[in-house]
């Protein structure tokens, strides 16, 4: 409760004052997939409001507001020229898309969209409806992930509540959809796992898959985690059917989430990456690695050295704030992070994991991160470079809950 409230205040306050453009990572291209998802056929929209689906000088990242007398002025240009509704001169249809196979992460930003303009509300009101319905969702799904969880509730509060994990629910992102469901499937499991009297439910079993699977979708280097599923135990299940049902369930969420993520590289006549990442190729980088497996391992270790201690509880993680300043208190957030786990208390009745499972959680979480640098290496580098450019600590945010609960 403590948690809701907190967030609910901060997060809503978050939405209403950051600027109407262009302060996420890739904002740009989140508020598009949006704005323009396959809810209808058609959307409304303006010159004005395109703007804002591209990089361009109006929606530029330090092209920001200084002044109430700005943002007013920038509200004003909006209701003008980003008039949406039927009676505007300046408003046309645009065909709406399925952007990707992580469009269902867009759907709570798009029914913000929507909601706003069947209210024929302004569009900077409609711009920031949607934000504000990311965080609102972002929120809930933690909420209910804190009320399961049976241990580490303070640790998942704190992690949730960070200056980065809160900015990238306000703004236009899925990152929240990844942290939210993940955690959401991540307290289920754990509950399931540590509580060895009651049988696993089909409810709870759909819970833990959908939720783990959902939260992947959009980024499937987060596909070792749904593995997890793995650690039910056998006693568990009502009867061996569905304890067969479950493990098949669970390896073709695993082998699903998996081909979404390969096939965009297998119909691809280039295999080309990111081209933000300079002149990459996806089949060279490959080829370079098959054949100097002990340079990338090199190349790798030296990456995750340089950036452990950011990535782990510092200003990459949970101080950077997109395009705005780094937020001002990352110095005590190693404090605190030390402090919440060694405060944090469990109930006497409830047992904690076993050494093996923290075992095989730690694998999976070192699995999980060498995905996450593996692509970005893949997609957004040069052949045979020596940096793995693309990696931000945001996304590691997912996994922290867990990387913490093995100090528990």
């Amino acid at each position: 409760n403590m948690f809701l409230v907190s967030a609910l205040v901060a997060g809503t306050l978050m939405v209403i004052v950051l600027p109407y453009n262009k302060v996420g990572f890739d904002e740009e291209a989140h508020f598009r997939s949006a704005y323009k998802m396959m809810l209808w056929s058609h959307v409304s929209s303006a010159d004005a409001i395109e703007e804002l689906t591209e990089v361009t000088m109006a929606n530029w990242p330090f092209n920001l507001d200084q002044s109430i007398e700005e943002r007013d002025m920038l509200e004003e240009y909006f209701a003008v020229h980003g008039d949406y509704t039927s009676g505007s001169n300046v408003a046309y249809d645009v065909p709406t898309k399925i952007s990707s196979v992580a469009a269902p992460s867009y759907v709570f930003m798009a029914v913000g969209i929507k909601f706003a303009k069947l209210l024929h509300l302004p569009f900077g009101m409609v711009y920031m409806m949607g934000r504000l319905f990311n965080m609102w969702m972002y929120v809930i799904l933690i909420y209910f992930a804190i009320k399961k969880v049976p241990v580490g509730k303070r640790i998942m509060a704190v992690v949730a509540l960070m200056p980065t994990a809160m900015f990238q629910a306000a703004v236009y992102s899925y990152d929240s959809v990844v942290t939210g469901f993940i955690y959401l499937g991540l307290a289920y499991l754990l509950a399931e796992i540590l509580d060895k009297e009651k049988k696993l439910t089909i409810k709870n079993g759909i819970i833990i898959l959908g939720a783990l699977s959902f939260g992947c979708l959009p980024k499937a280097v987060y596909v070792p985690l749904v593995a997890l599923g793995f650690m039910i135990a056998k006693d568990k299940f009502k009867n061996n059917k569905e304890r067969i049902i479950f493990r098949i369930a669970n390896i073709v969420c695993i082998f699903g989430l998996l081909f979404t993520f390969v096939l965009p590289m297998l119909v691809a006549t280039d295999a080309m990456g990111d081209t933000r990442g300079g002149a990459v190729s996806v089949s060279g980088q490959i080829s370079t690695i098959v054949h100097h497996p002990l340079g990338y391992l090199s190349v790798w270790l030296e990456n995750v050295g340089n950036s452990f201690t950011s990535y782990m509880f510092g200003e990459g993680l949970f101080g950077t704030l997109g395009h705005l300043s780094v937020s001002t208190c990352t110095p005590y957030i190693a404090i605190l992070i030390v402090f919440v786990i060694l405060a944090d208390f469990t109930d006497a009745k409830i047992p904690t994991l076993s050494i093996k499972q923290k075992g095989i959680i730690l694998g999976i979480l070192l699995l999980t991160s060498a995905f996450v640098w593996g692509s970005m290496y893949l997609a957004f580098n040069e052949v045979a470079a020596v940096f793995i450019g693309g990696v931000q600590g945001r996304y590691f945010i997912p996994l922290m809950f867990l990387v913490y609960l093995l100090f528990h």
